[in-house]
């Protein structure tokens, strides 16, 4: 009926049961709104809160406060377990470094397939596990480990190389050659799809440099990108194809070709990013040496853990 209904919920600091709040609440003023067009807003209110004593089972008996906190942590102890929750503050960073080192070698302990994902994920929750037993139980250790790992990611920095350029590049020792001549070859399609995509890829990044967790880098481009702006942008270049050529079969098989030479563009991107990040790990021989040293020290004190903490569970 033309009119916007804003609600201003906060559910920050309460975790996983607040996010949990949240989407009951985002549903059921969806249904009050929506379904029942109510726009009062004490309406509003008196419908959500009687509501949510409903969904939730609230009786108003003695013990509910406390049934409710349980059943809080028991939503919080499932969903912990289907996702990579690192609970350490201090150490945050530390964990995310040592997950991805020894991810590798906590897959060969157990026997799993390293392609998947599922084992991938699996892997590094064993590996959360064994820091975090560290952490509890000598945490001067735990220190010590987190400054090698810290010390590991700076001088990986300096180089402007990944932990997979280590593991893989130096033991394998990848040929460059063929790489590089691919990326000859195909520069020219590089070109085209980098032109054609670099005002929405442009928008794209003004966020995400301002989001400081990596790992919600991908949902940000996925969500901005993938959903909205590049199928946005394809659409109105495809537009503007057909009407200043006058070929509207033209700005089709544009709008056709777009999602190919995107894909396409962002896999020569990612071998370039690959193949110019293996000439610098090898250009620097010394620092390489000094890298890949300190990546087995940190490979090898893990696994210790890993070894003791299993004898502790057995015994």
């Amino acid at each position: 009926n033309n009119k916007f209904i804003i609600a201003a919920a906060d559910c920050t600091g309460h975790g996983i049961p607040g996010a949990f709040m949240s989407m009951l609440g985002i549903t059921l003023l969806n249904e009050i709104i929506i379904n029942d067009n109510i726009l009062d807003a004490g309406k509003i209110l008196d419908n959500l809160k009687a509501r949510l004593i409903k969904s939730l089972h609230q009786t108003g008996k003695e013990n509910e406060q406390k049934e409710m906190i349980a059943l809080s942590n028991k939503i919080s102890a499932e969903i912990s377990s289907l996702m990579i929750n690192i609970s350490s503050k201090e150490y945050y960073d530390v964990y995310e470094i040592l997950r991805e080192v020894f991810r590798s070698k906590m897959l060969n302990n157990l026997e799993l397939n390293k392609r998947k994902l599922s084992n991938q994920f699996r892997a590094d929750k064993k590996t959360i596990a064994t820091v975090e037993y560290l952490e509890k139980e000598n945490p001067q250790d735990m220190d010590n480990l987190a400054t090698e790992a810290r010390k590991y990611q700076k001088m990986m920095e300096n180089l402007r190389i990944k932990n997979w350029v280590v593991e893989r590049d130096y033991k394998k020792n990848t040929p460059v050659f063929w790489r590089l001549l691919l990326l000859f070859f195909l520069s020219p399609i590089f070109l085209i799809g980098w032109v054609s995509n670099i005002i929405p890829v442009t928008i794209i990044m003004l966020p995400i440099k301002k989001i400081r967790d990596k790992m919600f880098h991908s949902s940000v481009k996925f969500a901005l990108g993938g959903i909205i702006l590049f199928p946005l942008w394809n659409i109105l270049l495809s537009l503007a194809i057909a009407i200043f050529t006058n070929c509207p079969l033209l700005g089709i098989l544009h709008l056709i070709l777009s999602p190919i030479i995107g894909t396409v563009t962002l896999r020569i991107q990612t071998l370039y990013v690959k193949t110019f990040a293996m000439l610098r790990f090898r250009s620097n021989k010394k620092q390489a040496d000094e890298i890949c040293k300190k990546h087995d020290e940190i490979v090898s004190t893990i696994e210790n853990i890993y070894t003791l903490k299993s004898k502790t569970k057995n015994s």
